[in-house]
């Protein structure tokens, strides 16, 4: 009995002192729009000792290759010596990510090779024995602008276009048969109108592509 209580002591006892990472959220689903910013977030605590030093990695999974390496963030600054040159220059961590459990990663003007599922590892300095375990995986999908409207007239602006020439046709053609008098002076009233139509038209299609 007396050694099955110092056997669950022991055991209490190295799981007090055992260092860890407590992962928030290991799986999650990000979507962005092209040339935006995406942020690929890693959220954490830490029990256990401290270490000299922390670093935080973020690789790309590439399906029959080597995973490829987004960023390497450590001594507060990035190492990009092995990075990928797609992702140079596009990736951020802030600063004291330790401190605020959120190695969080920032990548800017993303676009549709970036998407893809994204692995962040975190590591005391000096690195224990073992392989890397990811903190967690971000799946990050990332969407087409939208694209702008087709310039020109709109299908709505076409036949009332249509509709009103029609009827200043049959209006003129009434005229010429019906009252031959009055022809010229009603003639050039329906020109001057239809001008004045197509110059409305026209300035209306404009603001709508504005």
């Amino acid at each position: 009995m007396i050694w099955l209580f110092f056997t669950l002591l022991t055991l209490q006892l190295l799981r007090v002192t055992e260092a860890y990472f407590d992962c928030q959220n290991p799986r999650q689903h990000v979507m962005a729009q092209e040339k935006t910013d995406a942020l690929l977030p890693c959220w954490f605590m830490w029990y256990g000792k401290p270490y000299e030093d922390w670093k935080v990695v973020w690789q790309k999974e590439e399906e029959g290759q080597e995973d490829e390496l987004v960023v390497h963030y450590q001594n507060g600054a990035d190492r990009d010596d092995k990075q990928n040159p797609h992702f140079r220059g596009r990736t951020f961590i802030r600063k004291g990510w330790f401190e605020h459990h959120d190695a969080t990663l920032t990548l800017s003007r993303v676009s549709d090779s970036d998407s893809g599922t994204y692995k962040c590892y975190l590591m005391g300095i000096p690195v224990g024995p073992g392989p890397m375990i990811p903190c967690c995986r971000v799946t990050l999908e990332v969407r087409q602008a939208q694209t702008e409207e087709k310039k020109g007239f709109s299908r709505e602006i076409y036949i009332c276009f249509i509709v009103w020439t029609l009827i200043s046709s049959a209006a003129l053609l009434y005229v010429v048969v019906k009252a031959p008098g009055k022809k010229l002076t009603i003639t050039f009233f329906l020109v001057l109108t239809f001008i004045l139509g197509t110059m409305l038209v026209y300035f209306i299609n404009k603001g709508q592509k504005t």
